[in-house]
C-alpha cells in the first residue's frame, strides 16, 4: 500500500530528475568503415526467485555494437513474470518472448533510419530454451497454452524463410551474460 514515505521518496526522485534535465548519456559507436552495426540483446531469467510468490524475474540488456568493438547501451529492463514457471527453461522462454519485442523494435528502427537490415543477435544462457525455440516445440509438456504460443512465435521469428537477416539466437555463458545482473534481488 502507498504510504507517506513513498510520497517523500517519489518527491525526492522527481527533484533529482528535475535538477538534471540538461544531462545526457552519450556513447560513440565507431562505424568509420561503413560496416553494418549489430544489436545484441542479452536475455536472462532466474527461476522462482521471489521467496514469497515463487515468481521468476526476467531481465534484458540491449546494446549497439560497432565493428571496432565500440558499443553503447540502449535499454535495459527487469520485470517479475506474471505466472509461476515450472522450470528454469520455461522461465527463460517467458523472458525471451517478452524481451525479444525490445530487440525487434531497435532492429526495425535502425532499418528505417540507416537503410538495410541491421543484425540482431540474441544471447541467452539456457540450453533448454534455445533447444525448444530451435525445434519449435517444447519437451516441457506442462507448459501453458500461452507459453506454447510464445514458443511458436519465437520459432517463427528466428527461423522463418528470410535467411541472412533473421535474428540469431546464440548461447551466452551465464558468467558473461549482462542481463544476469538484472535478475538478482537487491537488498
Amino acid at each position: 500500500k502507498w504510504k507517506i514515505l513513498n510520497d517523500q521518496q517519489l518527491h525526492r526522485l522527481m527533484q533529482y530528475l528535475y535538477t538534471r534535465m540538461n544531462y545526457a548519456m552519450v556513447a560513440i559507436v565507431d562505424n568509420r568503415d561503413g560496416k553494418d552495426l549489430e544489436f545484441q540483446l542479452y536475455v536472462d531469467s532466474d527461476h522462482a526467485g521471489d521467496p514469497v510468490d515463487t515468481k521468476s524475474t526476467g531481465g534484458s540488456f540491449c546494446v549497439l555494437v560497432g565493428p571496432h568493438g565500440t558499443w553503447a547501451p540502449l535499454e535495459w529492463m527487469s520485470r517479475k513474470q506474471r505466472a509461476t514457471a515450472h522450470s528454469s527453461g520455461e522461465a527463460e522462454l517467458v523472458a525471451l518472448a517478452e524481451h525479444m519485442k525490445l530487440g525487434l523494435k531497435y532492429a526495425l528502427v535502425a532499418e528505417a533510419l540507416m537503410g538495410g537490415r541491421q543484425r540482431l543477435v540474441v544471447k541467452c544462457d539456457s540450453s533448454a530454451c534455445i533447444g525448444a525455440v530451435t525445434k519449435g516445440y517444447s519437451p516441457m509438456i506442462y507448459t501453458s497454452k500461452t507459453q506454447r504460443i510464445n514458443l511458436g512465435w519465437l520459432h517463427d521469428v528466428f527461423f522463418s524463410e528470410e535467411g541472412d537477416h533473421m535474428p540469431l539466437l546464440v548461447k551466452e555463458p551465464t558468467k558473461t551474460n549482462i542481463a544476469d545482473l538484472l535478475t538478482k534481488p537487491v537488498n
